[in-house]
């Protein structure tokens, strides 16, 4: 259980740093009390078994759009470049920690 919650809490603070700099490169503008609703919304629904991930990302894009009124494209960026942040930096610290 102490392993589960410590991965969902560097997960969720990993897509917090990594969503506020991606933010910074592009069109999308949102506050970081925004910013922090969305993912840990988004990393809620990624725990649900076989749709998770699926689900976190349809609400990225729909929580991104609705709380900035950017375009579907440039949310969908947004949580893309996100999602594929943190899946590089989880993986590259089981490299190295391993």
């Amino acid at each position: 259980m102490g392993d589960m919650f410590l991965s969902f809490a560097v997960r969720l603070i990993l897509s917090i740093i990594f969503m506020w700099l991606t933010l910074k490169t592009g069109y999308v503008i949102l506050d970081l009390r925004e910013i922090v609703i969305i993912v840990i919304t988004t990393n809620l629904s990624e725990l649900l078994p076989n749709v998770g991930f699926t689900l976190s990302l349809v609400l990225f894009i729909f929580l991104v759009m609705r709380f900035s009124g950017c375009s579907a494209f440039d949310a969908a960026t947004a949580a893309i470049l996100t999602k594929v942040f943190v899946f590089a930096s989880l993986m590259l610290a089981q490299v190295l920690l391993s």
